[in-house]
């Protein structure tokens, strides 16, 4: 039960500290595949829309793969731990901000954060339509 009870601490450290690793690691990822694609002064609409959905995706990816080692008999409680805490901390950082009621529509209006989360469930999906609980 104790080592439970550390992944789901750990899990919820992940979710509530994410709004700051998020934002490094995505930031890096688009400027990484911003300059890979050889820095267009005036880039296509799909080089522009790529260069923000597929660094988002791999990152969503790479979180449900570190996820679910710590939750495989429970992803999708794990998943759901996981982006409640998330939420919460964008509500507290809003709050600490005065940006409230803005970074909560910011995080469900923009297409890369969406990407996020919808790869971040293809891990847990994935291994739940294989036959895992979760």
């Amino acid at each position: 039960m104790p080592f439970a009870i550390a992944r789901i601490v750990t899990i919820a450290i992940i979710g509530l500290s994410a709004p700051l690793w998020w934002t490094w690691a995505i930031s890096n990822l688009i400027y990484g595949f911003f300059l890979l694609g050889g820095s267009p002064e005036h880039p296509s609409e799909i080089f522009a829309w790529s260069s923000i959905l597929l660094p988002s995706s791999l990152l969503g990816l790479a979180t449900g793969a570190v996820l679910f080692p710590l939750c495989p008999d429970f992803m999708f409680r794990g998943w759901a731990l996981f982006w409640a805490a998330l939420l919460l901390s964008t509500v507290i950082f809003g709050l600490a901000t005065d940006m409230f009621p803005s970074g909560i529509s910011q995080l469900f209006s923009s297409p890369g954060n969406i990407a996020f989360l919808l790869s971040s469930l293809i891990v847990p999906l994935s291994f739940s339509l294989r036959g895992r609980r979760g």
